[in-house]
């Protein structure tokens, strides 16, 4: 309607301006994390702008810095009768600047927890929380490779993670 209005009666819009389509294409991907929806109409944008765009190396740079301060939470653990599950993907929202999260609990065997591909900033944990018998986590270790290589550790007590 607007694009309507504009082509026949461009001074009935008066200062309002319609932007491109390539424009429009680019601020619809960074918002959604994709492509914009196919139209029947003819689109000027290069084929590239269809795909998902990039991570860029602030963002990456932002993730880590955000993982580690210690504000950020690397783990929570919540009681589901009759299981401890522990949940690690409190920090796929900076899964970006993640290259490996490994976590022990109680100082036993060592766990891989991954992530799905960092596609436009968005991420989850695969799988999202671990379980273990009831009351039987006291003490959680997790080791965090950021996307730089460097390594931080965080040692958490049942307290600490619990949450109501």
């Amino acid at each position: 309607m607007f694009e309507e209005a504009k082509r026949n009666d461009p001074a009935q819009m008066g200062h309002l301006t319609f932007p491109s389509r390539s424009v429009w294409e680019a601020n619809y991907a960074s918002l959604n994390g994709g492509a914009a929806p196919a139209s029947t109409s003819r689109s000027t944008a290069p084929a590239a702008a269809a795909s998902a765009p990039a991570v860029s190396s602030s963002r990456v740079a932002q993730d880590q810095a955000t993982l580690k301060n210690a504000s950020t939470p690397w783990a929570t653990l919540s009681k589901s009768w009759p299981h401890d599950m522990l949940n690690l993907s409190s920090v796929a929202p900076y899964a970006c600047g993640i290259k490996q999260m490994q976590f022990s609990v109680n100082g036993g065997e060592t766990q891989t927890q991954s992530f799905s591909p960092c596609t436009g900033g968005k991420a989850k944990a695969n799988p999202p929380y671990w379980t273990f018998s009831g009351d039987s986590i006291e003490t959680v270790s997790v080791t965090m490779t950021f996307a730089n290589g460097s390594k931080k550790t965080r040692n958490f007590t049942r307290a600490q993670i619990l949450q109501p």
